[in-house]
């Protein structure tokens, strides 16, 4: 799936998003973006998981580690890392990303 947004400024309204059926793979094409990256003892829950949507919401209560995705870097995100991605590193700008889901079978 390709993404095309503007990144935001962290405030107290991001909230952490978490797959249980799904691998996410995170490729920036174009742009700059940081994703915080949190443990389930960082975070509580704020929206219950919804299975056909596959992803519960928290709030993060300690920092999260921050990795910074320049223009043809990927990360990988396993379902226990929890993660608030489109954060700005610096000046908000447009990015372009995308997102292969992998079904993920525990």
């Amino acid at each position: 799936m390709e993404q095309v947004y503007t990144t935001k400024i962290k405030d107290e309204s991001c909230l952490a998003e978490g797959h249980l059926k799904h691998i996410d793979i995170q490729y920036l094409t174009e742009g700059e973006e940081i994703i915080e990256i949190y443990s389930n003892d960082e975070v509580e829950l704020v929206q219950e998981y919804d299975i056909e949507k596959d992803y519960a919401l928290y709030k993060p209560i300690k920092e999260g580690r921050k990795v910074i995705l320049k223009p043809y870097e990927f990360l990988i995100l396993y379902p226990k890392d929890l993660h608030i991605p489109g954060l700005a590193s610096g000046n908000q700008q447009e990015v372009k990303k995308v997102v292969i889901k992998i079904p993920y079978n525990k």
